[in-house]
């Protein structure tokens, strides 16, 4: 199992209710467009791949994901793909 673990910044919709954290909806990730089928836990952690904020422990297309919400307002995701920005970057050229 790979232990290199990056964080990757992503779009994402999400639900604010009123005097409530914001609830993930939709994820965009390498141009697609996945459904956060179920929040498992929220709580406030390290990410393993640096950083730290709220970490939302998801179900999205049935399988388990860290959603990570920094203090600044941005979003991203711990992922074990290599060198995926580098990868993405030759795609979209």
């Amino acid at each position: 199992m790979n232990q290199n673990i990056q964080k990757y910044y992503i779009d994402i919709i999400v639900y604010l209710e009123r005097h409530r954290i914001p609830r993930p909806l939709y994820v965009f990730w390498d141009g697609e467009r996945y459904k956060v089928d179920r929040i498992i836990s929220v709580k406030k952690t390290f990410s393993k791949a640096g950083g730290c904020g709220l970490r939302y422990d998801c179900l999205i297309n049935g399988h388990r994901r860290a959603l990570f919400l920094e203090r600044e307002g941005k979003w991203f995701i711990e992922s074990d793909i290599p060198d995926y920005n580098r990868v993405y970057e030759d795609y979209a050229e």
